[in-house]
């Protein structure tokens, strides 16, 4: 048996599958719950900076119960602000330096080793780590048959964010699409969506499902970054989905999509906010809608549309009940290897082998040698045995041929 910073030390030290795998495997039972800590998307605790001490470190470890005290004040909010990085920084100290290290990354959420959920659930099955999901948009080929009338809302080149409010203790818990902390959010529309949520007091905490972006790329990136107040303040919300948190808990929203999209359309225009926006949407009565509306947010700088079923529920996986149409797709790849680079790159990545599946379940096997900076190959290579088994978001053209719906190409 081995401690929890004895098993993600190694797994640092490793590349492939089979070795995380032994690396990973072993840990003692009383510290296995570090690393449901660490995955479950849904045990936030709101601290990231606190000052370390390293002449503060004890020379023995103390008792992990003491860490997972700390882990629950925090989640629960009984720890804040100062207190609560306070209490980060004396807990730490409880342990040695290496230990109080790999216990900050379950604080961070991160536990950056490469490996993911899927790995520890099959070396631990019985742990309880919970999956983030939430509902995503099949892309558009010639099996698509609309049914009018239908929403079509505009799709942007943004961060997908979820929004967990509660109104009563007024607070507001922001998760990425991956189901990890959006901390870059935090205190950015808490206000106006506190607000938002007690428009209608009858339905409890709620959940608004968006996308969290500024007026360009560039600038959205560019708040994401701790330090940039100034671009922080350009980022906007735009919902475009909401229901009860019951709901999203049970994972069952029966409210069809037309009565979810029309009240929160209302809600954001009664409430006039300033940071909460509602997404650029039109119902569409036909194909030639469809077209004229997709020439106007492609023209405005977005990527494209969302087409939307009204009579849908919000479901947890990718649907049929979403479609999205636009000129670039996005697929979401598994790092199987890096790959080192020869001549100019003979120290740094030459190409990454990915694969996956696209929104269809069309299997994916490739490799990608261009379109990487000299910097990020760097970062590739220095990185290679923590990022394998991590997620990369690539960008592919897609040929759209519809013998149904040909008149929706792009002139």
């Amino acid at each position: 048996m081995k401690s929890f910073a004895d098993a993600i030390e190694a797994a640092e030290k490793v590349s492939t599958k089979k070795e995380k795998f032994a690396a990973l495997s072993g840990i003692v039972s009383n510290q296995q719950r570090l690393v449901a800590e660490a995955m479950n998307p849904y045990r936030v605790f709101n601290v990231k900076k606190w000052e370390d001490q390293p002449e503060r470190h004890a020379k023995i470890d103390s008792g992990i119960s003491s860490f997972y005290a700390l882990l629950d004040n925090l989640h629960s909010r009984k720890l804040t602000g100062d207190a609560a990085r306070a209490a980060v920084q004396d807990t730490l100290s409880w342990y040695t330096k290496r230990t109080a290290k790999y216990l900050a990354r379950v604080l961070r959420k991160d536990l950056d080793c490469g490996a993911q959920r899927k790995t520890f659930k099959k070396i631990y099955p019985n742990l309880k780590i919970p999956e983030f999901k939430v509902m995503l948009a099949e892309k558009m080929t010639e099996k698509y048959k609309w049914k009018f009338p239908c929403i079509a809302e505009a799709k942007y080149d943004g961060q997908r964010v979820v929004a967990f409010i509660d109104d009563d203790k007024e607070t507001v818990t922001y998760l990425s699409r991956a189901g990890k902390p959006a901390d870059f959010c935090n205190g950015l529309f808490d206000e106006e969506l506190i607000e938002l949520a007690r428009m209608e007091d009858h339905y409890g905490p709620l959940v608004v499902d968006g996308e969290v972006k500024a007026r360009t790329f560039q600038e959205s990136m560019t708040a994401k970054g701790r330090k940039n107040d100034k671009a922080k303040k350009k980022l906007r919300f735009y919902a475009f989905d909401w229901m009860p948190l019951n709901e999203w808990e049970s994972k069952r929203c029966t409210t069809l999509q037309a009565a979810r999209s029309e009240v929160l359309y209302d809600w954001i225009f009664d409430g006039e906010f300033k940071t909460i926006v509602a997404a650029k949407h039109r119902v569409v009565h036909s194909v030639d809608d469809a077209k004229k509306f997709y020439r106007e947010v492609l023209k405005d700088g977005d990527e494209g549309l969302i087409i939307k079923d009204r009579m849908a529920e919000y479901t947890w996986k990718r649907t049929s009940a979403w479609t999205k149409w636009k000129p670039v797709i996005t697929l979401d790849l598994t790092i199987v290897e890096i790959i080192k680079g020869k001549g100019k790159y003979s120290n740094s990545c030459g190409a990454v082998r990915l694969e996956g599946e696209d929104e269809n379940g069309l299997k994916i096997k490739t490799r990608m040698g261009t379109g990487m900076s000299d910097a990020v190959r760097e970062m590739l290579w220095r990185k290679r045995n923590k990022l394998v088994g991590r997620t990369m978001e690539v960008e592919a053209q897609q040929t759209f041929l519809s013998s149904y719906l040909p008149s929706l190409l792009l002139q």
